[in-house]
C-alpha cells in the first residue's frame, strides 16, 4: 500500500531503526525491492531519481509502483530522489508519489531555504511529504578530496529544518554516492550533535560500500533511513552476469537472475537497518 514517507519514517524515528531506500527504475527492480520488503515485514521506500526520466517516463513508473504496491500488504513509498528542478517535482507529486526529495544542497544557503519552503507549501497541500539535504553530499570517486566545510553544521541543521518546515533531513556527515575512491569515513560525533538538535527523521545518503558495522551504529545513533544504490546495483549485474546460463530465453533467465540477488542484498541490508517485522 502505498503511503507518505512521514508515517514510515516517524515511527522509525520513535522506535530507532532505519529504513531502506532502494534505487529503482522498472518494473524487475521495483518488484525486487517490494518483494524483498514484504518478504521481510519491513516498509520500503523506493527512489527515483530524477535523471532516471529520460529512461522511465515518471508517469510510467508511478503507475507500475500502484499496481505493484497493491499486492502487498507493507507500507511503500515513492520518492523522487535529489530533485533538481522545480518543474520535475510538481511533475513527481501529479505523477502520485508520495514523496519528494529536494536537492538545493549545492546552492547558497538562502535559496535551499527559499525554494525548499516554496516546494513544501505546494507539497504539504496534498499530503506529499518532503526530505531536503543540508550540507552536501558528494561523490566517491571525488572522496578523498571531501572538504569538511561540506558537511552539515548541527545549529545550523536545527535552524533550517524551523523554517522549511520540511519531514526529513539528509545530512552530509561522511558519506557519499557512488563507487568510493577512498575508505568512507562516518562522523558519529557530528550526527550525534545534529540528532540533539533536530527532532525530524534524519536521512543518510550514499550508504552503499559503508561497511555493515558503520551502517548499524548510524542507525542507533538516529538515522532513519538510508539511501542504497550502488550495492544494489552491483548484486543486479552479479545476477545478469551469471555464466550458469544455457542458450534460450536467455535474457528472462538473466533478468530473473538479476532480481534474486536484488532481493537477496535488499534483505540484507533490512535486516541491518533493523526494519524487518516492523510493517
Amino acid at each position: 500500500m502505498l503511503v507518505p514517507l512521514n508515517p514510515i519514517l516517524y515511527k522509525a524515528n520513535k522506535d530507532n531503526y532505519a529504513v531502506i531506500a532502494v534505487n529503482v527504475f522498472n518494473l524487475e527492480t521495483i518488484r525486487a525491492a517490494v518483494e524483498a520488503a514484504w518478504e521481510e515485514k519491513s516498509p520500503i521506500i523506493l527512489n527515483f531519481g530524477e535523471l532516471l526520466g529520460d529512461i522511465t517516463d515518471i508517469y510510467d513508473f508511478a503507475d507500475i509502483v500502484k499496481i505493484v504496491a497493491s499486492k502487498y500488504d507493507i507500507p511503500v513509498c515513492t520518492n523522487l530522489d535529489h530533485s533538481l528542478k522545480y518543474e520535475e517535482s510538481i511533475k513527481a507529486i501529479r505523477a502520485g508519489f508520495t514523496s519528494i526529495m529536494v536537492d538545493r544542497s549545492s546552492q547558497p544557503y538562502d535559496i535551499n531555504v527559499q525554494e525548499t519552503q516554496e516546494l513544501v507549501k505546494i507539497a504539504h497541500s496534498v499530503g506529499v511529504s518532503v526530505e531536503a539535504e543540508l550540507g552536501h553530499v558528494g561523490l566517491g570517486e571525488e572522496y578523498e578530496g571531501e572538504n569538511k566545510d561540506s558537511l552539515t553544521d548541527p545549529e545550523l541543521a536545527a535552524y533550517f529544518v524551523e523554517r522549511t518546515k520540511i519531514d526529513a533531513l539528509a545530512v552530509a556527515i561522511g558519506t557519499a554516492h557512488g563507487l568510493y575512491k577512498g575508505t568512507p569515513n562516518i562522523d558519529f560525533d557530528r550526527l550525534v550533535q545534529i540528532k540533539k538538535m533536530v527532532k525530524i527523521p534524519l536521512v543518510l545518503h550514499g550508504g552503499s560500500m559503508t561497511g555493515d558495522q558503520q551502517l548499524r551504529k548510524a542507525c542507533e545513533l538516529g538515522i532513519t533511513k538510508i539511501n542504497i544504490g550502488t550495492d544494489v546495483d552491483i548484486a543486479a549485474m552479479k545476477g545478469f552476469n551469471s555464466q550458469n546460463i544455457k542458450p534460450g530465453w536467455e535474457f528472462s533467465k538473466r533478468t530473473d537472475l538479476a532480481r534474486q540477488e536484488m532481493k537477496n542484498k535488499i534483505r540484507h541490508y533490512i535486516r541491518i537497518f533493523g526494519s524487518d517485522n516492523r510493517a
